[in-house]
């Protein structure tokens, strides 16, 4: 990825944490609309991002770091959305609340 695609991975998965962290245990996150779309785009960065995070013949160097980052937080947030959603599934989180 050059920089600029980097910069817009990393905002789209800024924006999908904010969106989880208000949605956490309030809203079922499997039906915001908002959530759903972020998490799309963010898997769709998945490969690239993840091919960013190794040297190759077309990697800047300078931004492995901020791939690897970015890599972790759409991880995390991946993870994060799981869990909820399984909660939401399994009725620890009562929509009734």
């Amino acid at each position: 990825m050059n920089k600029e695609e980097l910069t817009q991975a990393s905002d789209a998965i800024v924006m999908l944490e904010r969106l989880l962290a208000e949605a956490q245990d309030q809203t079922d996150v499997r039906s915001d609309d908002n959530i759903q779309i972020l998490l799309r785009h963010c898997l769709g960065f998945r490969h690239k991002l993840q091919a960013s995070t190794q040297m190759g013949p077309f990697t800047d160097v300078n931004e492995i770091p901020v791939a690897k980052m970015a890599l972790e937080k759409m991880l995390s947030n991946v993870y994060t959305y799981n869990m909820e959603a399984m909660g939401w599934l399994s009725g620890l989180f009562d929509s009734e609340e």
